[in-house]
């Protein structure tokens, strides 16, 4: 128990493996190298995934249920993040009726191909991060076949760089979700993927961590959003209807903005510190928090007179623009997918031959300019 305790810690804070902790032990006993010691390593990586085991079901409070580990449900043994809206926990019991402006609240991990799950089967699949893995297999299996043609020049290089070394593996990466304010892992919002990035991975990694979420308005940022969003929503459609249900009603805002992994990819041989990492997160969200707030109030005054000094004089210098502004806004607020966006530039759709032609006048002129300037024949 002492040396499970202690690996346990290694692991989650030194990204030390099951491996190199027995190896470790190994020279401990038998540093020269003389002795031929018993292999202890499977039975080593065997308590490891019980200790794992045990002791989520044990902080989940599994053990004072009537139900046991059999009542355990999907996502329930994931640590949450505590500001994100749930409800009964942190909205009030009114939080449906609450005005638009006050509505808002806020891949290198692989692993190699097995004999069978019976041979080597989850323990407690899809109670905290990762998705069920039978549903999910068994979506993957009917889905496989399906061609993803991407114009994304980026999207085309990622998805080949996804796909090198790839023999003998089951799965070739892991697509994850977190929360957009906090950077929690979400419950059932990781899954292995099998062939790099693809639509029907992601859809349902992205569905899965919704179930039994009420949902009004939902913004999900992704670095691929642009493309994944075209046929998102015919693609939901041949997901089963419970799977659907949480945004059946949703006001759904697609935005481009990659996450990091940093916190999971740095060396580490497993997704075990997912939940040391929202663990570590909610014991230090209250100075975290506090820190912000202090930050924050001064700035939002500084800004908020900044902002209303420039509005006023926009305003009395220039009211009918501002009044169009205003009037775009609006508009582009209640429906975003069929408003132009007041925030984007419109651009002009020019050939390359006439913008090579246009730099070509532009350098022309910078160069009579100055040589005329250069003699003294024009007053410049």
């Amino acid at each position: 128990m002492a040396l499970l305790r202690q690996f346990h810690a290694l692991n989650l804070q030194g990204k030390l493996s099951a491996y190199d902790c027995y190896k470790a032990l190994d020279l401990q006993t038998n540093g020269a190298g003389l002795l031929k010691l018993p292999d202890r390593l499977p039975m080593f990586m065997l308590m490891i995934r019980e200790w794992h085991f045990t002791k989520m079901l044990k902080r989940g409070g599994r053990g004072l249920d009537p139900t046991g580990i059999a009542g355990t449900k999907q996502g329930e043994l994931a640590v949450k993040c505590p500001a994100c809206p749930r409800p009964g926990v942190n909205l009030p019991s009114n939080w449906m009726d609450a005005p638009p402006e006050k509505a808002y609240a806020n891949f290198r991990l692989k692993s190699r191909l097995r004999t069978s799950e019976d041979s080597d089967p989850p323990l407690g699949s899809g109670f905290a991060y990762f998705v069920e893995s039978k549903s999910y297999g068994q979506y993957v299996v009917e889905y496989t076949s399906e061609e993803e043609i991407s114009t994304c020049v980026a999207f085309a290089a990622l998805a080949t760089a996804n796909l090198k070394q790839t023999k003998g593996l089951a799965s070739t990466g892991v697509g994850a979700v977190t929360c957009g304010r906090h950077q929690f892992w979400r419950a059932n919002g990781l899954g292995d993927l099998q062939k790099g990035e693809r639509y029907l991975n992601m859809d349902y990694i992205f569905l899965s961590t919704l179930m039994d979420v009420i949902i009004k308005t939902l913004v999900a940022s992704y670095d691929l959003a642009c493309q994944w969003k075209k046929k998102f929503w015919q693609r939901v459609a041949n997901f089963p209807n419970a799977i659907q249900e949480s945004l059946s009603d949703a006001d759904v805002v697609f935005l481009l903005a990659p996450r990091r992994w940093g916190r999971v990819r740095a060396g580490t041989p497993s997704v075990i510190s997912v939940a040391f990492s929202n663990w570590r997160r909610m014991v230090g969200m209250g100075s975290s928090l506090l820190r912000k707030v202090l930050e924050a109030i001064p700035n939002a005054i500084y800004f908020h007179h900044s902002y209303k000094e420039m509005d006023d004089g926009l305003r009395s210098k220039r009211p009918e623009q501002v009044e169009e502004w205003d009037a775009m806004f609006a508009a582009w607020n209640e429906g975003k997918e069929n408003n132009p966006s007041p925030f984007t530039a419109p651009r002009a759709k020019k050939s390359m031959q006439e913008i090579w032609q246009e730099l070509k006048e532009v350098e022309h002129a910078i160069v009579v300019v100055l040589g005329c300037a250069g003699c003294g024949c024009i007053e410049t």
